[in-house]
């Protein structure tokens, strides 16, 4: 009716030391982890490791999630520089990604769509935000800080300062 209970095997030399967890165990962690979102390489060797795997098996596990498709980086990066990319600019975006332990690789393709759009999307965050220009210049200072600390860049910044419309949203 009911299978047996499975006993961990015991280290007769050491009955206290906890043994490593099965690399089983440990694939279907992983595999619940990305089952709910996209992982870097590097967390998902952490959590992996926080299991109280070896450096090796948290590798062998990332290598096997890697050549089933359940692990890719650069779609991570895409998908994050998509989510980010409505409110953040690239610098911010490049930061994030950087933080996440993506490589520079995936990073620098997820990026290069973002960069053309950086205008439109700086502006759209400006006018949510703002959506007149500054009267005075410690106006102009705050929508100056507001910008960059988003991740624009400064000729970005100086240009919806000086009233500059991205071409998309002045034909409609």
């Amino acid at each position: 009716m009911f299978a047996p209970r499975r006993v961990p095997e015991q280290n007769h030399e050491d009955p206290g030391a906890v043994q490593p967890p099965e690399e089983k165990a440990l694939r279907s962690h992983a595999i619940g982890w990305l089952a709910r979102r996209d992982l870097s390489r590097a967390t998902l060797i952490g959590r992996i490791r926080a299991l109280g795997a070896t450096v090796e098996a948290a590798e062998q596990i990332a290598r096997w999630c890697e050549e089933r498709g359940f692990l890719c980086e650069g779609r991570l990066a895409d998908n994050l520089s998509r989510r980010l990319g409505a409110r953040f600019g690239t610098r911010r975006i490049a930061r994030h990604l950087r933080d996440k332990g993506i490589d520079a690789a995936h990073a620098a393709s997820a990026l290069g769509d973002l960069q053309e759009t950086e205008f439109a999307r700086a502006w759209a965050v400006w006018t949510r935000r703002f959506g007149v220009l500054p009267t005075s210049s410690a106006d102009s200072a705050r929508q100056q800080r507001f910008l960059v600390t988003r991740g624009f860049s400064g000729d970005i910044v100086r240009r919806i300062l000086r009233g500059e419309i991205p071409e998309e949203s002045s034909s409609s």
